[in-house]
């Protein structure tokens, strides 16, 4: 039920804003409007053991080839960087050319990127990227919220076509020092996965945030837009973690933030529901349980209000 609120909300957010969620624009929702939306998604479909020893059936895939291993990163996501958008570049080359500036191409190549420079969001750090054995994981490709992170929170219950999706969206997706990456590993805000088998517990380990306290508030906010695109739950600790973050956030920059290189300019903010007076956010609160109980006025609403914000947009034309 409280997915179905999210992702009402996560609708309403973005009407009301005038924008539409695209992997280029992951601004376009306050962060007050985000915290709302990620508080709803505390439930989770936890998965019963690590993805080693739990066989996905992709036989419904779209993309049968991107799923020749039976198990693992592999067998759940499909092949690493797989070319879902048919470009003729794999995705690891379509993020390094997004994020890289400067980039210098392999010869006699449209996609391979030989060289190119990186303000890297994680460290702060400028990284002069060169492909090569010994350098090419000097920058990496990081999934903002870890494929890890998102089997063991309901991934795992998911159609091929939709893990393969969210392993290749450029939404999810950033290029990043290589060495904060792995330190990263399949860590969410709060807690990772921990352990094998009979051992493994969905939350067992601790959580991760980018070092760059500068980047926090984007990286909150690019999390919670790719866990609302795909209604993944996050589990209550990492739920709490993240909306705290980003209520935060909306405390001292509810604004437009500015735009990396290649990302379109945010369209301006909603209203700051967590600034309003206690009494009407107390009200809020008891209307957001009893819509929990009644989802099918969710939807009804949240309808209403994108069909007014879209009278509303054509009439300042």
């Amino acid at each position: 039920m409280k997915r179905i609120l999210a992702a009402a909300l996560s609708a309403v957010a973005i009407a009301s804003t005038g924008g539409v969620a695209t992997a280029e624009t992951p601004d376009d929702v306050s962060y007050s409007s985000l915290s709302v939306a990620v508080a709803a998604l505390a439930d989770d479909d936890p998965a019963p053991t690590d993805w080693t020893t739990h066989t996905p059936d992709n036989d419904s895939a779209s993309h049968l080839d991107a799923f020749a291993a039976s198990g693992g990163r592999t067998g759940w996501f499909g092949q690493s960087w797989y070319d879902l958008d048919g470009n003729g570049c794999d995705t690891r080359n379509d993020i390094l050319k997004r994020d890289l500036v400067g980039s210098v191409y392999k010869d006699r190549s449209a996609c391979v990127v030989a060289a190119g420079t990186l303000e890297d969001p994680y460290t702060g750090a400028t990284i002069r990227f060169k492909r090569g054995k010994e350098t090419s994981q000097d920058v990496q490709i990081d999934h903002v919220i870890p494929l890890g992170f998102v089997y063991a929170h309901g991934g795992w219950k998911w159609d091929a076509d939709t893990r393969l999706a969210i392993a290749n969206d450029p939404l999810n997706l950033l290029a990043v020092d290589g060495r904060a990456n792995s330190s990263k590993s399949d860590a969410g805000p709060a807690t990772s996965p921990k352990g094998t088998g009979a051992d493994y517990i969905v939350n067992g380990g601790g959580g991760w945030l980018p070092d760059n306290s500068d980047y926090t508030c984007r990286y909150a906010a690019r999390f919670a837009r790719v866990a609302l695109k795909y209604e993944l739950g996050l589990g209550k600790t990492d739920s709490v973690a993240l909306s705290k973050i980003l209520t935060q956030c909306a405390t001292t920059e509810d604004k437009p933030q500015p735009s990396p290189p290649n990302e379109a300019a945010p369209a301006s903010g909603t209203a700051d529901l967590l600034t309003l007076p206690q009494p009407i956010r107390r009200l809020w609160g008891e209307i957001e349980d009893w819509l929990i109980e009644h989802p099918i006025y969710v939807v009804g609403a949240a309808l209403g209000l994108y069909l007014m914000a879209t009278r509303m947009t054509r009439g300042r034309r």
